[in-house]
């Protein structure tokens, strides 16, 4: 899932579909874009990051956990060799994003750098490959670990029950019916 949050201008979160489809919706609802943001760096999260990036002339924030992702450390494991993208724009580290609407946390597990990011005005939360409606995301893949998504759970069940879940893949929830129907937020 890609989502475009903002009002006059708007943030490009999980690029990972055609970025011609993603621009022309941009272009018809929005007058620009603040920002690309990325929960990871799987390429069904960031197929698209250089070509929005360079035809919007706006920043992109990646977790620096996930960097190996993109310049190539990964590219002799088999596993995800095919599932590399370079990205040749310049690259911020999220945690240094500067707006005051919205929280960044960190949430390891899928990925060395997972993170979600919170809307506090709109009450919404971007959690990529983390959490998803009725599940979570693999662990079993480079970079991620069964002990970090356990604590990224136990920290995700924290939040406000009326938080909006928009994940990464399938369908959007709230963090209080993931926490009625979620086998794995029971168990953290």
């Amino acid at each position: 899932n890609t989502y475009l949050v903002g009002e006059d201008t708007c943030y490009i979160i999980d690029p990972g579909s055609d970025g011609k489809v993603i621009a022309k919706k941009v272009q018809e609802n929005f007058k620009g874009v603040k920002a690309i943001l990325l929960t990871h760096a799987h390429i069904d999260h960031i197929l698209s990051v250089d070509y929005l990036a360079d035809l919007f002339h706006c920043p992109i924030y990646l977790h620096s956990g996930d960097l190996e992702y993109v310049n190539g450390s990964y590219s002799s494991n088999y596993m995800i060799r095919d599932f590399l993208v370079e990205i040749k724009s310049p690259i911020s580290d999220v945690l240094t994003l500067n707006d005051p609407n919205i929280r960044i946390y960190e949430t390891p597990g899928h990925s060395k750098g997972s993170v979600c990011f919170h809307f506090l005005k709109e009450k919404l939360l971007f959690t990529g490959d983390t959490l998803f409606a009725f599940s979570i995301g693999r662990v079993d893949l480079p970079g991620g670990s069964q002990k970090e998504m356990w604590a990224s759970l136990r920290f995700l069940k924290t939040l406000d029950d009326d938080l909006i879940v928009h994940p990464g893949h399938e369908e959007s929830s709230s963090i209080g019916l993931e926490k009625k129907r979620n086998y794995y937020l029971s168990k953290v």
